[in-house]
């Protein structure tokens, strides 16, 4: 249900609302991605993010995503999110991230080649487009090296009121999500960095 981008490391705020406002400055990011290229109708990603800090160890930011997967189903939305940053020591902080994510999931029939087009769980082969409120949270701890963190995407499991059999099922589903970087420094030109994300 949620999107995956690679290069994730690139830009970790747009799976943590804890990150916001840890850089100090003031990133905006764009990124595009075009599954199975050459395909008609393969999926495509887009989302743009930025995040800043904010007065009173806070941070702020936004992401706008479009996601088709390129068959029936397609999500727009805007996250809006905020964090509070607490320091632990000179060097080290751990920052907790709330995010409001406004949501309009569509859901198209009519773009589907069907063996039986008379099957109930198709509605008719209409479309369908409703709009949803969730939310997300995070949490980081980092320091001039490295971040841990875990985040919880789609934290309230509301429900999309998309019709079908079981239209009480059709909802958004909790999610775990954990990265990490290390960043060592070999001397003042170069210096070697582990990712993780799952």
């Amino acid at each position: 249900q949620i999107t995956r981008q690679t290069q994730f490391f690139l830009n970790p705020y747009a799976y943590n609302p804890g990150y916001a406002g840890i850089l100090g400055d003031i990133p905006l990011i764009m990124s595009y991605r075009n599954q199975w290229s050459g395909f008609k109708g393969a999926p495509t990603t887009m989302y743009a993010s930025g995040h800043m800090t904010g007065p009173k160890n806070t941070g702020f930011g936004a992401i706008f995503q479009r996601d088709n997967t390129g068959g029936a189903i397609s999500k727009t939305s805007l996250e809006l999110t905020g964090a509070y940053h607490i320091q632990l020591t000179n060097e080290d902080a751990v920052s907790f991230g709330l995010g409001l994510v406004g949501g309009q999931y569509r859901f198209d029939n009519s773009t589907l080649n069907v063996y039986d087009p008379s099957d109930i769980a198709l509605n008719g082969l209409q479309a369908e487009s409703k709009f949803n409120v969730d939310a997300s949270a995070g949490m980081v701890i980092y320091g001039k090296q490295y971040y841990v963190g875990m985040s919880i995407p789609q934290l309230i499991q509301s429900r999309l009121r998309i019709q079908g059999l079981q239209t009480d099922l059709n909802k958004n589903v909790r999610h775990f999500q954990f990265m990490g970087m290390y960043r060592q420094r070999i001397n003042e030109n170069f210096s070697v960095q582990g990712n993780g994300f799952m």
